[in-house]
């Protein structure tokens, strides 16, 4: 049985972590109305990925507009740090890894996935890897046993997949020892010596390898082809009261999606100004696959490592909890 009151403990404390991690409105005029656009206005939070600049470009290009939608952009540090205001109503949508809506699925918040969004490519680089100096031995997933390898957050999406890609190959993940660094600070611990190798996303991971460090391997392909890294979610409540919403958004999406995939240079021209980002690394960034479509197959192989690993207590059915 659930426990309403624990549930919303619980969501209260993440909502104090989106609160602590900053964020605001990026995109929008303020002064212009729904009534006056005609439009239909969606709270949207997204996390500062190279992919999400496809919303602005979306936006830029007016074909959220065409689908009858208005898009008000909130920046967040994580999934995990958007559930809170999805449960609270705070934001209709989110754009987040999969891996904070099973959990939090599995503690009890119902949540509701609308539509996909990212996906680890297939036949060519990752946006994310594990990364080792040039001549430290460390060569292949086997060469991290006995080492200490950084992530971004304990028990994520990156310790979570270097486990299975480990495990895949023969290894023993239980001797690999986590730390938790932030993306920012692990290049410099790894060149300090303070970590054997680092798990970087973009636009880390290009910095790290112009750097002159070697990759190792890249976890989300080797756990899970073309998983999901990215997909748009929701609450429970939210998705029942609007469904003829989702209806409309999910071919939009489908839509920007597409034109991102089909103009990456144009996506790549917006991401300076929407997240801040360096012009020459946009220009070099590695971008995941953009698909609107749910895989449902690769994201329940996902569901099913996050209770092998004890990630969740039981396996989240994705079927059950997918919008339309």
């Amino acid at each position: 049985m659930k426990k309403p009151a624990l549930i919303a403990a619980t969501a209260a404390a993440m909502l104090l972590s989106l609160a602590a991690c900053g964020g605001g409105s990026v995109s929008g005029d303020p002064a212009q109305t729904q009534e006056e656009s005609g439009l239909t206005t969606l709270k949207v939070g997204f996390v500062p990925a190279a992919s999400a600049g496809a919303l602005q470009l979306g936006m830029d290009k007016g074909i959220f507009a065409r689908h009858g939608f208005k898009l008000e952009l909130t920046q967040g540090t994580g999934g995990a740090a958007l559930l809170p205001a999805v449960t609270s109503g705070s934001l209709d949508l989110a754009v987040g890894h999969p891996i904070s809506v099973l959990t939090a699925q599995d503690k009890g918040l119902d949540m509701k996935i609308v539509a996909g969004y990212g996906y680890s490519p297939e036949d060519r680089p990752d946006s994310n890897g594990v990364v080792a100096l040039e001549g430290s031995g460390i060569e292949t997933p086997l060469d991290l046993a006995g080492k200490t390898v950084s992530v971004n957050t304990i028990n994520g999406p990156g310790d979570l997949t270097i486990k299975e890609t480990i495990t895949k190959k023969g290894g023993n993940p239980d001797e690999i020892k986590f730390t938790e660094m932030h993306f920012q600070d692990a290049q410099a611990q790894l060149e300090r010596g303070n970590a054997d190798a680092i798990w970087l996303s973009e636009p880390f991971l290009t910095n790290a390898i112009n750097a002159g460090h070697h990759l190792v391997t890249s976890p989300y392909a080797e756990a899970v082809p073309q998983q999901s890294t990215q997909l748009v979610f929701t609450s429970e409540k939210w998705a029942a009261e609007n469904a003829d919403v989702i209806e409309k958004f999910q071919p939009a999406l489908n839509e920007v999606l597409d034109y991102a995939t089909e103009n990456e240079d144009e996506l790549r021209e917006v991401l300076p100004d929407f997240i801040r980002m360096d012009p020459g690394v946009a220009d070099k960034v590695i971008i995941e696959d953009l698909d609107a479509e749910v895989r449902r197959d690769s994201l329940q192989q996902f569901a099913e490592l996050m209770a092998k690993y004890g990630y969740t207590k039981s396996t989240v059915a994705v079927s059950q909890i997918t919008a339309g």
